[in-house]
């Protein structure tokens, strides 16, 4: 299915692009990608767009309001940062910093108040020393709250280029 692409701020140097249809069942074969049909499927979906909007336009705000309280991210490294941590490092990024996601091969497997995303991003940063293109799989998890599904933990491991 080819991405689907969304401009997040006027100057469209930010965006993110994605496969439209973020799909879970929890009853499904996991290799399948079967339609969502129940509403919190739908839901999750949503919040996972969101997250990926939100990171490609470094909305702070946006990604602070989906994180849970709770939140850790476990980066490339190996290295477990809390959710003031994320925040931080998400500020840090110097204005006029172009990124791009795009995200593909996701599933989306929810277990009555807690989804599972799994998927494959391409992230692309154009900054004043050049361009940086890496590839990542990821590993969300999301839990339902009051105040609706908010994602407690995040996993990133890198992803080697294949050779030309």
């Amino acid at each position: 299915m080819p991405p689907e692409s969304a401009t997040l701020r006027p100057d469209a140097q930010r965006r993110t692009e994605r496969p439209a249809d973020l799909t879970a069942d929890p009853t499904a074969d996991p290799t399948a990608d079967p339609p969502a049909d129940h509403p919190a499927d739908a839901e999750v979906a949503a919040v996972l767009r969101r997250w990926m909007d939100g990171l490609a336009g470094n909305d702070t705000a946006t990604l602070a309001g989906l994180m849970d309280p709770s939140l850790v991210h476990v980066d490339p490294q190996g290295a477990a940062h809390r959710r003031d941590a994320v925040l931080e490092a998400m500020r840090a990024i110097p204005a006029g910093t172009a990124m791009t996601v795009t995200v593909e091969d996701v599933s989306l497997r929810r277990f009555g108040d807690t989804a599972v995303a799994v998927g494959l991003t391409r992230l692309s940063v154009d900054h004043p020393g050049g361009r940086a293109v890496r590839r990542y799989r990821f590993t969300d998890v999301f839990v339902r709250r009051p105040a609706g599904w908010r994602i407690v933990s995040t996993h990133t491991s890198a992803v080697a280029e294949a050779a030309p």
